[in-house]
């Protein structure tokens, strides 16, 4: 079992990071011992501002399970961990900018192999 929250080996105090993003996953100091895992979800909110209000959006896939790319690794006892995002698909984009990183059986694969996906 592992915590939803992600704190670089380094830090004095929790970071509590949710999600990193894909296209500096590797640049970030963050996330430079991080170990690679999937994580299983049957949906996700999205919350999309309107000036001072914000909406929560629940994203799912007709009720199945599925599989998000994300990073983990142990802080002070506690393994943690947080999801891969990348730039929103022009469907959810009209809702939040970013979007968690779904991987398909073979795509899973290739993400714990060490793969770009």
């Amino acid at each position: 079992m592992m915590k939803w929250s992600y704190n670089p080996t380094w830090a004095k105090k929790p970071m509590n990071i949710i999600n990193a993003r894909s296209e500096t996953l590797n640049e970030k100091p963050s996330f430079k011992m991080a170990k690679r895992c999937t994580i299983v979800a049957d949906g996700w909110f999205e919350w999309h501002r309107k000036g001072d209000k914000k909406q929560p959006y629940f994203f799912h896939m007709n009720d199945n399970i599925f599989l998000f790319a994300g990073i983990y690794n142990e802080y002070q006892g506690v393994n943690g961990c947080a999801i891969i995002t990348k730039k929103a698909n022009e469907n959810l984009g009209k809702v939040h900018h970013r979007m968690p990183i779904l991987l398909e059986n073979n795509e899973a694969r290739n993400w714990l192999q060490g793969e770009d996906v």
